[in-house]
């Protein structure tokens, strides 16, 4: 059974979760952390079926995020890190900062993300760059932006506006 794609939706959410809400995704951009690199590699590590981690890979490759090398021919490729995959560590970042607050028993967290210099514990969170203030839910509007569809039913249906 194929899954709903977002990718035609005008919203930041939508074409995030098209990317990165398959359940295989941040587990495949966690191993790189890890240091995985290969095919080969993140099948064992996941212990994912060959064509479910092609298709994911391939996804991954297509959206810019993992950059495809060959290593060693003829065809031996490693997957890697792209400066937009590299950006997406924050979603990984944050779902592990939830996951440990809300998901485990307190103390007992069984990753911890440290600064890679100090080694001291790292709890992320997420700011407004303008401020430098944390962001809060109910401090949060949603509002339409440059690239919403100018469209008075959409406006009307998304935000209430007339």
């Amino acid at each position: 059974m194929d899954r709903k794609r977002f990718s035609n939706q005008p919203c930041p959410i939508a074409q995030a979760t098209d990317i990165f809400g398959d359940w295989w995704i941040p587990m495949i951009l966690r191993e790189t952390l890890y240091g995985v690199d290969t095919f080969s590699e993140f099948q064992e590590r996941l212990d994912i079926s060959r064509n479910i981690l092609n298709q994911r890979l391939k996804l991954l490759v297509d959206n810019g995020i993992l950059s495809k090398e060959l290593y060693q021919a003829p065809n031996r490729f490693k997957y890697v890190l792209t400066q937009k995959g590299r950006s997406a560590l924050s979603i990984l970042a944050a779902m592990a900062a939830w996951a440990n607050q809300w998901a485990f028993p307190e103390g007992e967290h069984p990753i911890r993300l440290l600064d890679a210099e100090s080694g001291e514990p790292l709890v992320p969170l997420v700011i407004d760059q303008r401020s430098g203030e944390p962001m809060e839910m109910k401090e949060i509007k949603l509002a339409p932006g440059p690239g919403f569809p100018n469209s008075k039913e959409a406006l009307r249906r998304r935000f209430g506006i007339e």
